[in-house]
């Protein structure tokens, strides 16, 4: 599924409730390893007025993964979604497993968990899709009670707000570096709350900022913090 370069938001919409949790579009960065026997699970997530407004986070079983999201740009009564972000890189096995173990114990999709009980807020339209060489399931919904499709949501969520927070650390560093203790603040917030996950995925980058002089020295310290949380074998918690 192919997005043009800028697209309304209603358009979008439209694209997902028919392809909801496709990979990335197509001539973008090869996804995963594209092999038909190696499963893989998307979780996609259209929520206009968010950051991103739309995102895409494609894992297999392997542990590699491919990320696309796209902000909003120009008038807030008429927003259009910019370019397309688009990273590859590995997760942790432990991660990978845990989100194929939690697929399987929601049936490989094969379902509706949506919450239809009565009427609650909007928290964006998402969309789990499992696929392996003789299969394809897919489950949309909007906010679940199932604790298991909640805790698959929070691992994807987690680590498209690790790539999103890194890939603002870039644009600062090059355009804005009085601005980075601040992001990176908000980055030891997140931590604190558990909202990041796969930080070892962006040490290469906290490591620059550690060993950058030309930046605050409270922001290298706030880099230091997190590079050391990304060591830990597991997704602590700042304290």
């Amino acid at each position: 599924m192919a997005f043009t370069k800028r697209q309304r938001l209603p358009q979008l919409a439209v694209c997902l409730l028919v392809v909801s949790g496709l990979a990335p579009a197509q001539g973008s960065s090869p996804g995963p390893d594209s092999a038909p026997s190696l499963p893989s699970v998307t979780f996609t997530q259209a929520f206009p007025r968010a950051t991103p407004a739309y995102l895409s986070l494609r894992i297999d079983s392997a542990g590699h993964a491919a990320y696309e999201s796209r902000r909003e740009e120009g008038e807030p009564s008429q927003p259009e979604l910019g370019e397309p972000y688009r990273i590859e890189f590995v997760i942790s096995q432990a991660t990978a497993r845990r989100v194929f173990a939690l697929a399987e114990t929601l049936n490989y999709f094969q379902g509706d968990w949506d919450f239809k009980k009565h009427r609650i807020a909007d928290t964006g339209r998402k969309t789990l899709l499992y696929s392996d060489s003789s299969r394809s399931h897919q489950t949309t919904y909007n906010w679940s009670e199932n604790s298991a499709l909640q805790e698959l949501t929070e691992i994807f969520q987690g680590i498209s707000n690790t790539q999103e927070a890194a890939h603002e650390l870039n644009r600062l560093r090059r355009y804005d570096r009085l601005g980075l203790n601040h992001q990176l603040e908000r980055m030891e917030d997140m931590a604190k709350n558990g909202w990041l996950r796969e930080l070892q995925v962006i040490a290469p980058l906290l490591e620059k900022l550690v060993n950058d002089r030309e930046i605050m020295h409270i922001a290298r310290q706030r880099a230091q913090r997190l590079l050391q949380l990304a060591a830990s074998p597991a997704p602590a918690k700042l304290h």
